[in-house]
């Protein structure tokens, strides 16, 4: 038995060891391009980036003239100023601490952990209406796959204390607060987002233990400020006009239709596979095994219906927009599915899970396996 484990434990590194290098090369074959080549500038000179004092001045101008993104932006001109290898590797960096924090937030077994980290792997390609400008372009990399984590490790602290009130990290009075700030300047629908679940953390705390947290209210004060610094940018406003100027042609009404359209085009398509799937896996779940969610999965549900309903507030909807509601969802599916593998866990219930698993795998990794080879000029356009 403990030799049949080490095997199948020695078969998943090799494969989990197979996912960086692939992604690693996808990153390499992944130039920059279109935005990447305009921050990779001083956005107030035009002159290529030589040092942080550029990235400041151009941060400034971009929150002024441009919008408010300005955590995400940063990192980007930063990396862009670096290079390519640097960029590479940050990604990467940030996409195993992105899977890490998926099977954490997801309270997944240690028995389970290696597959269910193949399992996130591919999913967080099948789930993905936009993979590559979310994980591999630059620029949507450091506004969706960084920001995105950010926002995980911020809320860890806060969904560990849901199911141990006591729970309190040392020194968390210090880092909970620049934390609170990244994760509420994120992104516009994202940032509200992190601060409404802190607020919802504090308030089912307080029924719970009649107490009030203090590094939970700063955590949660930090990330109102974050977001609103990046939603009240006088940059935003700049481009709202610009963007009213240049659709007079169209009314009021048909603006509204067009926003509704778009919203609905989100949940309906978007984010129609991560629905589904969690629509599947939770009726297992609840209705044939009889069980029940755990809260935090259920707050990160509610979450992901806030950060997607957000987007109503937007002029435009990219579906690269939906990728932190589609992490949401995520977490609730790899918890779910570590779940089930938990209530059937004998030995030949274990290999079929095991391959599942890998097929999740294999599904999700093929489609940058096929961009690699499309970049070697292996298969055509």
């Amino acid at each position: 038995m403990k030799t049949d484990n080490k095997k199948t434990n020695l078969i998943y590194g090799i494969l989990l060891a197979i996912t960086a290098v692939i992604f690693y090369l996808a990153n390499h074959f992944a130039e920059f391009e279109m935005d990447d080549l305009w921050y990779a500038t001083n956005l107030v000179t035009g002159e290529p980036l030589h040092s942080l004092g550029d990235v400041w001045q151009s941060q400034v101008w971009h929150f002024l003239n441009w919008g408010g993104r300005s955590i995400a932006h940063g990192q980007l001109q930063i990396l862009l100023m670096w290079g390519e290898t640097a960029a590479n590797i940050a990604n990467m960096i940030a996409l195993a601490a992105l899977i890490c924090l998926i099977l954490k937030h997801a309270s997944v077994a240690k028995t389970n952990i290696s597959k269910l980290s193949l399992a996130t792997a591919g999913f967080l390609i099948i789930l993905n209406i936009n993979w590559y400008q979310t994980l591999f372009w630059e620029s949507g990399a450091c506004n969706y796959l960084y920001m995105t984590t950010w926002i995980l490790l911020f809320l860890y602290p806060y969904m560990k204390a849901l199911k141990s009130p006591e729970f309190r990290p040392k020194l968390i009075e210090a880092w909970i607060i620049p934390l609170g700030l990244i994760a509420g300047w994120s992104n516009e629908n994202m940032g509200p987002t992190a601060f409404l679940a802190t607020l919802a953390v504090i308030i089912i705390t307080k029924k719970k233990t009649n107490k009030i947290i203090p590094w939970q209210i700063e955590g949660a004060a930090s990330a109102l400020i974050g977001s609103a610094l990046c939603i009240l940018a006088p940059g935003n406003s700049v481009r709202v006009i610009e963007a009213a100027s240049t659709d007079t042609s169209k009314s009021l009404l048909w603006r509204a239709f067009i926003r509704c359209y778009e919203t609905t085009n989100g949940l309906l398509y978007y984010l129609a596979i991560p629905l589904l799937t969690l629509g599947i896996l939770a009726y297992i779940y609840v209705a044939v095994l009889g069980k029940k969610l755990e809260l935090t999965q259920m707050l990160f549900i509610c979450m992901a219906i806030v950060s997607w309903g957000a987007m109503i507030l937007s002029p435009h909807y990219p579906d690269r927009a939906s990728f932190g509601s589609m992490v949401f969802l995520l977490i609730p599916i790899i918890n779910i599915l570590g779940e089930i593998m938990n209530t059937n866990s004998q030995d030949q219930n274990s290999k079929a899970q095991g391959l599942l698993c890998l097929l999740i795998w294999l599904i999700g990794i093929f489609r940058p396996i096929v961009y690699i080879c499309q970049q070697l000029g292996w298969i055509k356009l």
